[in-house]
């Protein structure tokens, strides 16, 4: 450990305390009001290096002179003095990482010109330094367990903690508010046998470097830093923090900084439900957004359409060519578009109460619906179309939980199947069988038609006509929306496949696999 460190600034390299006449730390070392010097071990012995102002004044000695003079030999006239230096030596020598002081009480004269009563401070900076601060009186200061109650009454009651801290490694902490113990669990009794406490075992992990990085800027710029981090309780609550601190005159030989920590996870929790609200409020724009996209362009295309027949039924009207026939299938097809409108506000509504409801489910045999569904699309269609149903299971139940919706998918999925289908006879065989999985057994249904296929680009995007994407996606409709919505709330997944491996234009396999109640 260098004196570049000792100094607070952690970028400087060995060799390099003669070019540091700017530091903040080195001015503060060189300027503080008692009298203080520095020494260094080479592992034998013990040289000085650099001492203050105050220190030379009260010795009436420039730097020069008590630097040659050595360290043992200024002291040698008290043996107290001789034997903490002895002893922080050893501590020295055994290249920790930590600290050590001393404090011996001098009553007699010691060094020339210094006659007064001192308090002297010795610290040893594990592994080459020894910090040496001549203290008036006899009063312990930076010692945390002594404390004068009228002099700490306000930080006591602050709703943080006031804290003071060494600017070296770790930041070990030198005092702490009451507060400390409220907002960390951690008595302040602790902080005695346990200096480094503060900072190296409290800074959440995942803010550790940034923290440390942002309190170190701070001070090097001499500015009040400012920074929000969590820490974690004795309790291992995690609490967010806001702390403010500045460089103050070191105290101890060593630089120091003074903070004030507050708990703001109360403002935190706020933030989080605020941002939470407004996550929903959005979800429920774009959720009104995405119904009204989605019925303003499909009922377009159906008053489109039906606008079209109506325009063709004058033209053959102007033109004498309207027979029975004509009213007939004109008729038939108007009927078809008004039947896709109430489909789509039906389907608009039930969107809506999915989203809004949390539907219970229970065991329910799907064959039945699957034949009620298939009975009910021949019958509207049959004047229409000529179709070509057919429901083959290797199951003779097929118990899933769900509810009503399950008519629905089938419904939206065969309905599909023969709309888009531009065949004379237009095929769909619905298939039935069982899957077995690793884990839980499964009830395939597979809607099989002989349309014009859905290609491959399409296959991945073609339920996904959901809430705030854009409403030009065209051919998709909210029948295969609803289809998704409802799938996703019986735990079951969907797909699509060619009817034809590679070969798309031949028609396509809707892929439904219900998780098999037991």
């Amino acid at each position: 450990m260098e004196c570049s460190f000792f100094y607070g600034n952690e970028l400087g390299k060995p060799g390099d305390e003669n070019k540091m006449d700017d530091n903040p730390f080195k001015k503060a070392f060189n300027h503080a009001p008692h009298a203080r010097l520095l020494l260094k071990t080479d592992g034998k012995n013990l040289s000085i290096i650099d001492v203050n102002v105050k220190f030379q004044e009260d010795l009436g000695q420039s730097k020069k002179e008590i630097i040659d003079r050595g360290a043992m030999y200024l002291f040698k006239r008290d043996a107290r003095m001789q034997h903490a230096l002895k002893s922080c030596h050893e501590f020295a020598r055994m290249k920790k990482t930590n600290y050590k002081t001393h404090h011996v009480h001098i009553k007699d004269a010691f060094l020339p010109r210094m006659d007064d009563k001192y308090t002297i401070e010795l610290t040893c900076i594990g592994g080459s330094l020894i910090s040496i601060v001549l203290l008036p009186g006899t009063s312990l200061a930076g010692n945390v367990t002594k404390r004068e109650p009228s002099h700490f009454k306000l930080l006591d009651a602050l709703p943080g903690v006031a804290f003071r801290c060494k600017l070296a490694q770790d930041w070990p902490l030198i005092f702490a508010s009451k507060g400390h113990e409220k907002l960390t669990g951690y008595p302040v009794s602790m902080l005695h046998d346990n200096p480094d406490l503060f900072f190296k075992n409290l800074v959440h992990p995942d803010d550790e470097k940034r923290v440390y990085q942002e309190i170190k800027n701070g001070l090097q710029q001499e500015k009040i830093y400012s920074v929000e981090y969590r820490i974690v309780s004795r309790s291992g609550e995690v609490r967010w923090v806001s702390e403010w601190g500045t460089l103050v005159l070191p105290e101890n030989g060593l630089g120091i900084f003074d903070g004030l920590a507050l708990d703001i996870s109360i403002m935190h929790e706020s933030i989080r439900e605020l941002e939470q609200r407004e996550r929903d409020y959005q979800e429920a724009f774009n959720q009104a957004n995405f119904y009204r996209d989605l019925f303003t362009h499909d009922m377009n295309n159906i008053l489109q359409a039906m606008l079209s027949i109506l325009n063709l039924c004058r033209l053959k009207i102007d033109k004498n060519e309207m027979n029975m026939d004509t009213v007939e299938n004109y008729c038939t097809k108007l009927e078809m578009n008004m039947d896709r409108a109430a489909r789509l506000i039906r389907n608009v509504r039930k969107l809506s109460l999915l989203e809004r409801d949390d539907l219970e489910l229970s065991s329910r045999d799907i064959l039945s619906d699957l034949n009620r569904c298939i009975e009910y699309i021949q019958e509207s269609f049959k004047s229409i179309f000529n179709l070509e149903i057919s429901l083959v299971s290797e199951l003779e139940k097929a118990p899933v939980r769900c509810n009503d919706l399950i008519e629905d998918i089938f419904d939206n999925l065969i309905y599909n199947a023969i709309v888009h289908n531009r065949n004379d006879i237009r095929e769909v065989i619905v298939k039935v069988c069982k899957q077995e999985g690793n884990e839980k057994d499964h009830v395939r249904v597979e809607i099989i038609d002989n349309g014009k296929g859905i290609s491959d680009e399409r296959k991945d995007i073609i339920f996904n006509r959901r809430k705030g994407e854009s409403s030009q996606t065209r051919g998709k409709g909210l029948g295969l929306s609803l289809v998704q919505r409802i799938v996703e709330l019986f735990n079951a997944k969907i797909w699509v496949e060619d009817r034809v491996d590679g070969n798309p234009s031949a028609g396509a396999r809707f892929v439904i696999l219900f998780p098999l109640a037991g």
